[in-house]
């Protein structure tokens, strides 16, 4: 007897296929238009601050010098307070919008070695011994402005804090987290993330002069070679705020010697 012939196996429907999610970060360009919105945010977030203030101070029948409340010392440290949960959170906004690497892989939210931090502190101190030479052969004068904010803070250190803590937290998640992420994943790689990357933050110092700003210059190619080393942005934040630690104890000094002169 013969037996009969095997049957397909019935179809199965299968479901749906979900959608791909993205395996990387925005695309360059991308990446550099949002970052040029969260710096805008800051400097506008800034601005309106400084408005507001002016326009209190005119209607009490004062009259202000604009440029001179710019660099008033509890003024720089409310403006730099306030900018953080707004460039952070733009930064924070804008990789989770992209869905695809979680926040810790995108903003580097990792751990370093303490090697790595020895290595970069090290580094530090060579760059700014090159520079304070440099600044001492050219006669380089002191900032006048950045004198003036440290006089002219009535809190000196709610000042410091902006100025160690505040402001390398804002600036390095913009710079050496999203936007350093975006940009190394190009093809520009994390050496033309770095430079890109710093030749904005520079930008950002345009109260400097050329030693200075080509100084910061340098001090941004030292925190995106950090970043790519350690993997993670708490090793050049940490860094940029001991140079800032440094940059503040010089100030003061110099003051304290120009009151006792």
């Amino acid at each position: 007897m013969d037996e009969a012939p095997p049957t397909l196996p019935e179809i199965v429907e299968l479901p749906p296929a979900l959608p791909v999610r993205p395996s990387g970060p925005w695309n360059a360009w991308i990446t550099l238009a949002l970052s040029v919105a969260v710096e805008t945010a800051v400097i506008l977030t800034q601005t309106v601050l400084l408005s507001i203030v002016f326009y209190q101070q005119v209607l009490q029948g004062r009259h202000p010098d604009y440029r001179q409340l710019a660099y008033d010392g509890d003024m720089l440290a409310w403006a730099t307070m306030l900018t953080v949960p707004v460039g952070v959170g733009l930064c924070v906004l804008f990789a989770r919008l992209r869905r695809g690497p979680d926040l810790r892989d995108y903003l580097a939210l990792r751990s370093f070695g303490w090697g790595h931090l020895g290595l970069g502190v090290g580094l530090l101190i060579a760059i700014e011994l090159v520079f304070g030479a440099l600044q001492t052969w050219l006669e380089h004068p002191e900032n006048t402005e950045m004198l003036q904010v440290y006089q002219s803070a009535t809190w000196p250190g709610f000042l410091l804090v902006a100025v160690i803590f505040a402001a390398p937290l804002q600036e390095e998640v913009l710079f050496r987290g999203f936007m350093w992420r975006g940009l190394a994943a190009s093809r520009l790689g994390w050496f033309g993330a770095s430079v890109i990357c710093s030749a904005g933050w520079t930008l950002l110092h345009v109260q400097y002069d050329w030693v200075e700003m080509l100084d910061i210059f340098v001090l941004g190619l030292l925190l995106g070679w950090l970043r790519q080393r350690s993997g993670s942005i708490w090793l050049p934040m940490m860094v940029h705020s001991l140079n800032n630690l440094a940059a503040s104890a010089s100030m003061l000094w110099f003051l304290q010697e120009k009151a006792a002169s």
